[in-house]
Order: structure tokens, then sequence, then C-alpha cells
């Protein structure tokens, strides 16, 4: 069986998102199954903006898509599979990986603007094309099985969960550190629904002055942030910019736990942040906001703490978190790993989409 897979991400050596390193690694795991995998970029085709007109690239593409067995179509990529249906006899899996509208709408509330308003009224387009009829989904998350289900008004049986994995090979445990200072690490993004101005105030308000925070993946855009983030913390915070996964592993090596203050928001709640298994997989405790659901895997599992996504909430979880003793942060990062080895490792995972893409195409 072939599988295609249908993206926005680009394939000419631009440094690969988050969901464009999801749908590499799921290409290799369902390969090593025996699946033929090929792949289709609506960025490198020739009609590349609006999303909206990425339909009309139907020419350039039907070779590949009349030779798939089905469709793996994300995001905006759906809406183009969903226009294209009439025309193929492939089935089309839908990888929703989050809620487009919502985080559409929360950068315009946060940014309003034409540039935002057309996003967001896109992205609602969009959204009625790929989700007006019940279909094949993947999710990532539990309470996105929950909304899908009640979005789409339908059952669960088509609907699987895939979710955001981690190379164990490359995450690996780290040694805790003796440096005296007791370290927060935080990598990953700095648009507004990641919290991490939340975090920076909370380091700052915190009475304990032994607290540190290390800031991952600076770009060019956020320069502005960073400089009143120094401000801010002065020397106890460490700014950093975006690196490789290998840099990224020996910088992460420094912190006691490791962060994710996210923010309370429609289109978090359904999500999982990519870190949170990286986090988990380094063997360090992890720190979390209540808003999704890494909280329920966080308590289920003790493998961290949980904060309210309030500076006030933070301030106090961290202040708890600084007080944990050597063997408590060990113990924690111990069920962490057990915790990535068991539910993201990327072979696990492999072979879970391998036997719903079997069950699906035994059902056709």
């Amino acid at each position: 069986m072939k599988v295609l897979f249908l993206s926005t991400e680009s394939n000419r050596g631009e440094t690969r998102s988050a969901y464009g390193h999801r749908l590499d690694q799921l290409r290799l795991s369902i390969e090593a199954k025996g699946f033929q995998t090929d792949e289709f970029s609506l960025r490198d085709a020739r009609i590349n903006r609006p999303i909206l007109l990425h339909p009309l690239n139907y020419p350039a593409a039907r070779k590949k898509l009349l030779q798939a067995d089905f469709i793996h179509a994300g995001g905006d990529a759906a809406y183009v599979a969903k226009m294209w249906s009439p025309f193929l006899s492939a089935q089309i899996i839908h990888d929703v990986h989050g809620d487009s509208f919502n985080e559409a709408r929360f950068k315009w509330m946060h940014r309003p603007g034409l540039s935002a308003m057309h996003q967001m009224i896109q992205a609602y387009i969009a959204n009625w094309v790929e989700f007006r009829k019940t279909g094949k989904f993947l999710v990532v998350s539990r309470p996105m099985q929950s909304w899908l289900s009640h979005r789409c008004q339908g059952s669960l049986d088509n609907t699987a969960l895939i979710r955001n994995g981690v190379d164990l090979n490359v995450f690996q445990p780290l040694p805790l550190p003796t440096h005296g200072k007791f370290i927060v690490g935080y990598a990953g993004g700095f648009v507004g629904w990641q919290g991490v101005g939340n975090l920076v105030d909370a380091v700052a308000q915190t009475s304990n002055k032994n607290i540190e925070l290390h800031l991952i993946g600076l770009q060019s855009a956020d320069q502005n942030l960073a400089s009143k983030f120094k401000s801010q913390l002065g020397d106890r915070l460490q700014l950093f910019n975006r690196m490789s996964q290998e840099n990224l592993v020996k910088t992460l090596a420094n912190a006691d736990v490791l962060a994710i203050p996210r923010q309370s928001h429609p289109a978090l709640r359904v999500a999982l942040p990519t870190k949170f298994a990286e986090y988990l997989a380094l063997g360090k405790p992890v720190v979390v906001s209540n808003v999704d659901e890494t909280a329920d895997l966080i308590r289920q599992h003790n493998c961290g703490l949980v904060a309210e996504p309030t500076v006030q909430s933070w301030v106090t979880t961290l202040d708890n978190a600084a007080q944990l003793s050597l063997s408590e942060k060990t113990e924690m990062g111990v069920r962490g790993r057990e915790l990535a080895e068991s539910e993201f490792a990327w072979d696990r995972i492999g072979e879970n989409y391998s036997d719903w893409l079997n069950r699906w195409a035994a059902k056709k």
C-alpha cells in the first residue's frame, strides 16, 4: 500500500517545523512496516498562496494522487484533499494537528490587522470544508478526540490517537546538574500563547533568587521581546538562539526542571506540544500549565508539577519545584522517561499508525 503525504511543508531545504518533523517521522515509521510513501508539497507548487487557491494545483499532483491508496493530509492540506476528493479513489486521512481557526483568531485578537483578519477568515473557510462531514482522522490528544467527535457529530471509530513523538536515541536521560543554582529550562517559540512572558514574570517575582531561567529558540523577530525579558531578570536569564537537536539536548542538560507555561485558550486545550515528549525523554521533571492533556499526564505519572496559567501560580509552583530533593527530581525524571518510552516513542507510534492503515484498508 502507498501513502501520499500532502502538506504545506516545503521540501526545499527550509528548517522543518514541528509539524514537518512529525510528517518525516511518520513516513519513516510506516516505511519500516512495509508501506510505500511519497509526498507532495503545496508550498513548493506553482500556486502556493493564498491557501484557498491551493486546489488549483491538482494537475501537478494528479499522478501521485492516482498512485496512492491513502492521502495523509494535515492542516490546510486537508482542505485541499477534501476539495479533490470527488476525483480520487484514495482514502483521505485528515491529520488534525490543532484548531487552526482558534489559533488564527488568537493571533488576530493580540495583533489586529488586515493580514490577521485574512488569515482568520481563510482558516474559517478551510475548517468548514475539512470538518463538514465525518471521515478518517488522526489526533494528537484525547481532548482532541472528544472535540472532533462533537465537531463532526460522528463516532470515534475512525479517529486514531497518533501522538507527537520523540526520537529516544537523540533525547536521552541527562544527569541532574550540580551547579548550585536552580535552572528552569524552556525551548520553543515565543508567540503569545506559549506563555513565556508569564514564565519570565514568575521568575522575576519569586523570592528565591537562586532560580535562573534559560530560554532557547530565539529568532530575529524576537529581539525586542528578548530585550524586555533581559531587563526584567538581568543575570538570572540566559538567552539562546534556535539550535540543532544535538545542541538543544546539551543545553537543556543544565536545567533542573523543564517548563511549558502555555496560556489557556480553546486552540491549546486540544493540542499537545511536541516539546512535551522531548522533555520527558530527557529524564527531568516537567512543569506545565493546567491547560491541556499534558497536565493530566503529569498528574497520572507523577513526573513533574502543574501550575495554573497565571503568574502567581507559576511563582508558587517554581518555589515548590526548587524545594524538591535530588531523589525526588530523579524519581520524577525516571517516571517521565518511562512515559516517553511507552507513549511517545516513534517506533510505537508508527506501529499504531500502521495498524490503523491496515484496518482502514480492510474496511474499504
